[in-house]
C-alpha cells in the first residue's frame, strides 16, 4: 500500500509545498499577484490524481491553521518600564551602541532592545552578559517601526514581522533582577560563552568566520565580509545555503556509522545532537531547514523509504511552514528556499571538462533571474566562484575554523597569526573581482518567475546538446540587458534621506540621470569606545533606489552647497555609479576641504563644473539656472537654485536659499512661477518668505526633512505661512519618497505617488 501511494505521489509533492507557499502568500500579502497564482495553481492541480489534490488540500489547511497560530497579540507601546529576559547570545555592540533581542515578561511577546552605554565600563558590562541568563528591568519608550521609505531599500517592519519581533524598546536605564543559569536557556547559554569566547581568544577576522560559519553570529564587524562575498555571489556560502550545516552532520553521521552503531540505535542521539547544533548555529531559517532535511534522511532510511530529492525539499518546506509560516516574509529564508531548490533541480554531469564548464555556465545564468530581484545585480562570475568555493570551503575553511575553536587555545601564536593573514588575503584576492558584478535594477516577478521556469526545461532536457542548451538562453541572458530599454517613465524623485537633500530626475530609457545633492549625515566626535561601525547613509536610500532602477551611470550630479547634509554622500555614490559631470555653485571650491574632495574625483574622470545665475543646461531636462548671483563660499545663501518646466508642470528647487536669497531671486525674476517647489532649508523658518511663496503661487510644496530631526523643522511658521496660501504639502518624514511619475500609455499627464500615505 504505502508503496503504491509512493508511486502516486513520487515528484508530485512539490504541489502541496506549493499550494502551503501560495496559502502563506494570501495570507500575508495585501497585494493580488498571489491571489491570481493561487487561481492559475488551482487550474493546474484540477489535471491531478485525487491522492495528490488531497494532499494539497491537507497540507494546505495544516499551514492555514499554523498562520493563525503565529498570530500574536499586540501589546500596549505606551509603557515606559518593562521586565525583559535576555536572549544573551543574540547580543550585539557596535561602539556605545548595545542590541539584544529578549523576551517580555509575563506575556513572551519577543522585543528588541537597544540600549547606549554611558561609559566604556557599562558597555564592558553588558558584554559580559553573554552566556548568563539576564533579567532586567528597563526604563525608557517603545520606538515606532517605520514603514517602508523608499522603494527597493531594506523593509525593517517586515524584517522583524518575519522574526516575530513585536516592538523595538530603547532602555534610558536599567536594573539587573537577577543573572543565573536556567536549564530552560542551557543552550542559549552555551551559545554565548562560545561567542564571547572567539571574541576574546581570537583575532578579529578568524573571530569573524568561527562566529558566522560554526554558530551563525554576525554583527558590525561582518559587514566588509559580507559586501566583498555579496559582490562575488558568494554570500549564500555563510548562511543561505546551509553548507556548513550539512558538513558538520554529516561528519557526525560517519562517526557514528565508523563506530559501528546501527542507525536504529543511533537515530535518537543524532536527532538530539542536530536539534542541539540548529540552536548553537543560531536557530536561522537556513540552518533549520538544514537541519531538519538531515533528520528526514535520517528517518527514511531508517524506514526503508525511498523518495526522490524533490520529494525530499517538499515534505522538509511543508513541516517548515507548519513550524513558522512566517519564515516567507524573511529574504533570508526566500533565498534559502530558491537557492536550495535551483541547486538540487540543476543536472550536474562531470564526465569532461565541458561538462563542468557547462556545470558553471549553468549555475551562473540560473542565478541571474534570482540575483537580480533581490539585489538588482549579478555577477557574471558567480557560478565560477560558487564551483570552486564549495570545495575550497568544504576541505579548507570548515574544518579550519573547527579545528581553531576546538584547539586555538593551545595553536602557537604564529599558526592563529597566518590564518589571520590567510583569511585576509583570500579576501582581498576576491575583492579584485568587483567589477564583475553587473547592475540590471529590478525585473517583473512574473518575468523572473517565467526565466527560472524556463531556464530550468531547457538544463533538465537530456535529447539537447550542451551547444543547443547554451544557445537557446542567449535570448533570456539578453532580455535582462535589454529589458531597461522598454522603460519609458519619467520621473522626478525626491529621497527620504532623512535630515538632507537628495533629488532624481529620470528620463525614458535613463538617456539623462540627473542627481541633486547626495544627503549625508553630520559626524560627532566620540571617544574611541564609543565610536560605531555603519554603512555610508546613502548605501540605505539613494544606493539601493538607483540601483533598483537599474541606474548605472548618473549624467550631471548638482551640489547646491556644500553642507553635510547635501554633499556628505559623494564619494560614497562615486563609489558605486559613474558620474560623468558635477555641478558645483560659483564660488563653491574656495571651500580647501570640499576641492580637495572634487579633485580625486576629477582625476578618476568627472567633470567639475561651475554654475551661475542665467546659465542654462540643455538635454532631456532643459534646466535654468537662476541662482547664485554672486561669488560666494557655498553656504546657505549661495545654494543653487534650479527652475524647469516638464509637461506643463513648472519645479523649483531652492536648495537651502534663505529668505533674503529669495526677495533677490524675486527682484531678478519677477514674473517667476512655479506649480511645485522644493521648499529652502526643510522648512526652517530661515527660509519661505511668505511674499516669495505668494508670488510664485506654487500648488504643491515639498519639505525634505527627517523624521523627529533635532531641528524641529519644519517650523510653524513656515507651515502656517503654507496653509494660509493653500499649498498643499509634501514631506519625506511624513510621507516617505515622494515621485511624481510620466508614462506615455497610461499615465500621460502625471501622478504623485506617495511611498507613505
Amino acid at each position: 500500500m504505502i508503496k503504491r501511494f509512493g508511486e502516486q505521489v513520487r515528484n508530485h509533492l512539490i504541489l502541496p509545498a506549493i499550494s502551503s507557499i501560495i496559502l502563506c502568500s494570501v495570507y500575508y500579502s495585501e497585494h493580488d499577484l498571489p491571489r491570481v497564482i493561487a487561481g492559475l495553481f488551482l487550474l493546474i492541480l484540477l489535471k491531478q490524481n485525487r491522492t495528490v489534490i488531497f494532499l494539497c488540500c491537507f497540507c494546505t489547511v495544516t499551514v492555514w491553521f499554523a498562520c493563525l497560530r503565529a498570530e500574536i497579540p499586540t501589546i500596549d507601546q505606551t509603557k515606559t518600564t518593562e521586565q525583559l529576559l535576555l536572549a544573551t547570545d543574540t547580543l550585539q555592540r557596535n561602539g556605545d551602541w548595545l542590541t539584544v533581542e529578549a523576551r517580555r515578561l509575563p506575556t513572551e511577546h519577543r522585543i528588541q532592545l537597544s540600549y547606549q552605554a554611558k561609559t566604556k565600563e557599562e558597555a564592558e558590562r553588558w558584554e559580559d552578559f553573554r552566556g548568563e541568563t539576564i533579567q532586567l528591568q528597563v526604563n525608557g519608550s517603545y520606538q515606532m517601526i517605520e514603514p517602508l521609505r523608499n522603494r527597493y531599500a531594506f523593509d525593517t517592519n517586515s524584517y522583524l514581522r518575519g522574526r516575530r519581533i513585536s516592538g523595538r524598546f530603547h532602555a534610558t536605564d536599567f536594573q539587573l533582577v537577577s543573572a543565573t543559569s536556567d536549564w530552560r536557556h542551557v543552550v542559549g547559554e552555551l551559545r554565548g560563552k562560545a561567542i564571547r569566547y572567539v571574541k576574546e581568544r581570537f583575532p578579529q577576522k578568524i573571530g569573524i568566520y568561527i562566529n558566522v560559519l560554526l554558530f551563525g553570529f554576525r554583527d558590525h564587524s561582518f559587514r566588509e565580509s559580507e559586501t566583498i562575498f555579496k559582490e562575488t555571489g558568494l554570500l549564500h556560502l555563510f548562511s543561505v545555503s546551509g553548507m556548513h550545516v550539512h558538513y558538520y552532520l554529516g561528519w557526525l553521521y560517519y562517526f557514528f556509522r565508523r563506530s559501528g552503531c546501527l542507525l536504529q540505535i543511533s537515530i535518537f542521539p543524532l536527532i538530539l545532537l542536530t536539534g542541539t547544533y540548529v540552536l548553537l548555529a543560531g536557530g536561522s531559517f537556513s540552518v533549520v531547514r538544514a537541519g531538519s532535511l538531515f533528520v528526514l534522511k535520517l528517518l527514511l532510511k531508517l524506514c526503508s523509504i525511498k523518495l526522490s530529492a524533490l520529494d525530499c525539499y517538499s515534505i522538509s518546506l511543508w513541516v517548515l511552514l507548519l513550524y513558522d509560516p512566517l519564515i516567507l516574509l524573511q529574504t533570508g529564508g526566500q533565498l534559502s528556499l530558491w537557492l536550495s531548490f535551483l541547486f538540487m533541480m540543476l543536472p550536474h554531469a562531470s564526465k569532461g571538462w565541458q561538462d563542468r564548464l557547462f556545470n558553471v555556465f549553468q549555475l551562473t545564468i540560473i542565478l541571474l533571474p534570482l540575483s537580480t530581484w533581490y539585489f538588482y545585480e549579478w555577477s557574471f562570475l558567480g557560478g565560477l566562484f560558487t564551483m570552486i568555493a564549495i570545495p575550497f570551503f568544504q576541505s579548507i575553511v570548515l574544518p579550519g575554523v573547527f579545528l581553531l575553536f576546538l584547539i586555538g587555545s593551545i595553536l602557537p601564536q604564529t599558526v592563529v597569526d597566518l590564518s589571520e593573514s590567510f583569511l585576509f588575503h583570500f579576501e582581498t584576492f576576491l575583492a579584485c573581482f568587483d567589477f564583475s558584478t553587473l547592475t540590471f535594477g529590478q525585473p517583473a516577478f512574473l518575468f523572473v518567475l517565467l526565466s527560472i521556469i524556463i531556464l530550468l526545461l531547457i538544463f533538465e532536457r537530456t535529447t539537447l546538446s550542451l551547444r543547443k542548451k547554451i544557445t537557446y538562453t542567449l535570448p533570456i541572458i539578453t532580455s535582462f540587458f535589454f529589458l531597461p530599454m522598454f522603460d519609458s517613465t519619467t520621473t522626478i524623485t525626491f529621497i527620504d534621506v532623512g535630515q538632507g537633500d537628495s533629488i532624481l530626475l529620470k528620463s525614458p530609457r535613463k538617456q539623462e540621470v540627473i542627481l541633486i545633492d547626495t544627503g549625508g549625515r553630520l559626524a560627532f566626535k566620540n571617544e574611541p569606545w564609543q565610536q560605531r561601525v555603519t554603512r555610508p547613509h546613502a548605501e540605505n536610500n539613494i544606493v539601493p533606489y538607483l540601483k533598483g532602477q537599474g541606474i548605472t551611470r548618473i549624467s550631471k550630479l548638482f551640489l547646491t552647497h556644500n553642507d553635510t547634509d547635501h554633499i556628505g554622500e559623494l564619494e560614497t555614490l562615486a563609489s558605486h555609479f559613474t558620474i560623468e559631470q558635477i555641478y558645483i555653485g560659483w564660488g563653491a571650491l574656495q571651500d580647501q576641504k570640499f576641492r580637495v574632495r572634487l579633485l580625486k574625483l576629477s582625476k578618476e574622470g568627472t567633470k567639475i563644473i561651475e554654475v551661475k545665475q542665467g546659465e542654462r543646461l540643455s538635454a532631456y531636462f532643459e534646466l535654468s539656472v537662476l541662482m547664485p548671483n554672486k561669488k560666494g563660499q557655498g553656504k546657505n545663501e549661495d545654494s543653487i537654485v534650479l527652475w524647469f518646466m516638464y509637461k506643463n508642470q513648472r519645479f523649483l528647487f531652492l536648495g537651502d536659499l534663505d529668505q533674503e536669497g529669495e526677495l533677490e531671486l524675486l527682484a531678478t525674476y519677477p514674473t517667476l512661477k512655479a506649480d511645485v517647489v522644493k521648499l529652502g532649508h526643510h522648512g526652517s523658518r530661515s527660509s519661505s518668505h511668505p511674499r516669495f511663496l505668494e508670488a510664485l503661487q506654487p500648488s504643491i510644496g515639498i519639505m525634505l526633512n527627517g523624521l523627529n530631526n533635532r531641528y524641529g523643522h519644519p517650523h510653524p511658521e513656515v507651515m502656517d505661512t503654507l496653509e494660509s496660501l493653500e499649498i498643499a504639502v509634501y514631506r519625506t518624514d511624513q510621507n516617505g519618497a515622494i515621485t511624481f511619475y510620466w508614462h506615455p500609455l497610461w499615465a500621460q499627464n502625471g501622478r504623485l505617488l506617495k511611498m507613505i500615505d
